[in-house]
């Protein structure tokens, strides 16, 4: 077979070249020309892989010559630092160099006659079951495969298989070159095919390999790289310029890189942009070289990686937008943000944290010490209480309402609540955030309404609440002793109840007035007792609402004004008798406002004595309807 038959394509890997100069030498009847593709393997196999192995175009013929035996047989031991691994047509071991041997565990002696399921698990041969029909159908190929070693421990491969076939195309077995791929980092295993480099690229981002052969100005790329920027056929890429995918602007910089390597400056590393062929848009790579040079150290070329970044450095923006985000919601909410390490006690406030209790970073110590020392002695039982249950599993969040001395000297009350985001793997808490809201207002305005709240109940008024809709939301003690129900009576009733037939039309008028957004409205009225007593009571009507100012429902408060209303009858009915007495008495009777010093009132003789009728009395001032006598006139 001419070697120019067997000549790699122009961006095949060497090692898929070296691959088959192998197979061109177990074909070769002739010694020294046997002797020479070998040599030209060893001589591939110095050399750096671009992109994996790729696989061989056939299957390997069994040479029954002998002087060709023992050079493949020396090659195999001496020519080679991968596992080569040969089977039977019953899938035997009948040879295993020193590098598969070592690889799984064992010496090659040890391995002679073990068949390969020896060295896998139950999912391995079931896989393998597979894979060994395929070989005795004469197709070669390469794949991942996962072994088991003499210590039980998992070996990972990248196996290229090539079935045996004898000179009458009968399968007689099988040749293996195995890679332990388990330590490896992808980055570094140029001997990986495609599927390798995408499981890395998976893993921790896409990478490309590339070559530069300066005398021959030709480039060899990966198919990792042609895919990071957007090109599926090399060909059609008519790729002559290695840099030619490098944005403008980067290229200087790349090209001094460059330049100093060759000098000797040893290998680059460097993030660039580059463009996409397929779509125009720029990735993001990051670079990593070194200089070809030959045994006399002469310059010879470039080989490199080129890892797409892309995703990292838009992470990287978002992160940055994100912060900025975090960081403006954090200025423009009331909520302070603490970040505790509980191992070394040490804690991050955020800067609104410092400034709602008016203290800044030059005066208090990032320390729980520091907090534990501004927290209200009365409540730091509470705060210890509640965080040790949470730390115990009692609680899903930490959560505890306390008071926090300011920087002023005023305490302030603070909602305090956070959750631990580190546990130790004994279970132990490492690190809590959390946040502070100031509540001081919230808990003035609840003691405020527990005030009045207290107010309401002791007050001897009935002071009813009710919704919208009239039916009862509240019944205090007053309510009790005058209408006679208790509370769980007539909560949820309709206050209608309470008010007999007659005065039905003008309260329900009332209320209206009121949810309209009307003020508060008094009325003497009658209402019905539980007994079925008629109660007269002083009614007012308020509007609640809401710190929109809308209406959200009613409050009644109604006084019981029976002894008013007997105390007027009964003056009133004084008041007749009075008048009775002093309209028939022969002197006059008359009562004066000291502070206007006018009668109010004159009775009927003044007229028959002073000459004067009672309105012409109370027109005057006392003092000229005493010293003037119209008789006298």
């Amino acid at each position: 077979m001419p070697i120019d038959d067997i000549a790699a394509p122009l961006h095949a890997p060497p090692h898929s070249l070296g691959l088959e100069l192998l197979v061109a030498a177990s074909q070769c009847t002739d010694l020294e020309r046997c002797h020479d593709l070998i040599n030209q393997f060893l001589m591939r196999q110095r050399m750096p892989p671009a992109d994996g192995p790729q696989q061989p175009p056939t299957a390997l013929h069994a040479s029954s010559d002998p002087h060709i035996q023992d050079i493949l047989h020396q090659f195999l031991i001496e020519g080679t630092t991968e596992g080569i691994w040969l089977v039977d047509r019953d899938w035997q071991t009948t040879y295993a160099n020193r590098a598969l041997a070592q690889m799984l565990g064992c010496s090659p002696a040890e391995m002679l006659g073990l068949p390969i399921a020896h060295f896998m698990d139950e999912e391995g041969i079931q896989l393998a079951q597979a894979l060994m029909a395929r070989r005795e159908q004469g197709i070669q190929e390469t794949h991942e495969f996962q072994f088991v070693n003499r210590t039980g421990g998992k070996v990972w491969a990248l196996v290229v298989t090539i079935p045996l076939l004898d000179r009458a195309g009968v399968f007689s077995g099988s040749v293996a070159l195995v890679l332990d791929v388990t330590e490896s980092k992808l980055a570094e295993l140029t001997l990986l095919k495609q599927q390798a480099l995408m499981q890395y690229a998976e893993q921790v981002g896409k990478i490309g390999s590339w070559e530069w052969d300066s005398e021959q100005r030709q480039i060899t790329l990966s198919q990792g790289f042609l895919r990071i920027h957007g090109i599926e056929d090399v060909g059609a890429a008519d790729i002559h310029d290695p840099w030619a995918f490098v944005v403008a602007e980067d290229r200087p910089n790349i090209q001094k890189l460059l330049e100093e390597t060759k000098l000797g400056a040893g290998p680059f590393v460097v993030e660039h942009r580059s463009v996409r062929r397929n779509d125009g848009k720029i990735c993001h790579l990051r670079t990593q070289g070194s200089a070809l040079r030959d045994a006399a150290g002469k310059y010879l070329g470039f080989v490199g990686v080129s890892q797409d970044v892309t995703d990292r450095k838009q992470a990287e923006q978002e992160l940055k937008e994100s912060e900025e985000r975090l960081r403006f919601a954090l200025d423009a909410t009331s909520e302070g943000v603490w970040d505790w390490n509980i191992q070394s006690g040490e804690v991050f406030f955020s800067d609104q944290w410092l400034r709602q209790l008016g203290y800044s970073r030059d005066n208090f110590t990032a320390h729980i010490d520091s907090w534990r020392n501004i927290v209200h002695p009365d409540d730091r039982p509470l705060v210890e209480r509640t965080l040790q249950e949470y730390f115990d599993g009692h609680t899903v969040t930490y959560e505890c309402e306390n008071r926090l001395r300011t920087c002023s000297g005023p305490y302030r009350y603070n909602l305090d609540r956070g959750k631990v985001v580190e546990w130790s793997s004994e279970g132990k808490p490492l690190r809590m955030v959390g946040t502070d809201l100031d509540i001081t207002q919230r808990k003035q305005a609840e003691l405020a309404q527990a005030q009045l709240a207290a107010i309401v109940e002791s007050s001897h008024d009935a002071i009813v609440g009710q919704d919208l809709e009239g039916r009862i939301t509240s019944w205090n003690q007053g309510a009790e002793c005058l209408y006679g129900y208790k509370a769980a009576e007539v909560i949820g009733e309709d206050v209608v109840s309470l008010l007999p037939a007659q005065g039905k039309p003008e309260l329900q008028a009332l209320f209206a007035q009121v949810r309209s957004g009307e003020p508060m409205k008094s009325i003497d009225t009658i209402c019905i007792g539980k007994d079925g007593r008629v109660l007269d009571v002083s009614l007012t009507v308020s509007p609640v609402k809401d710190n929109k100012g809308i209406v959200i429902g009613i409050s009644t408060s109604a006084r019981d004004i029976a002894d008013r209303k007997r105390i007027e009858a009964e003056l009133r009915q004084s008041e007749r008798q009075y008048r009775l007495l002093a309209e028939n008495m022969l002197d006059v009777v008359w009562v004066m406002d000291v502070e206007s010093g006018r009668f109010t009132y004159v009775s009927p003789s003044v007229e028959r004595l002073r000459g004067y009728t009672v309105d012409e009395v109370l027109s005057q001032t006392a003092l000229e309807a005493i010293t003037r006598n119209r008789r006298q006139c």
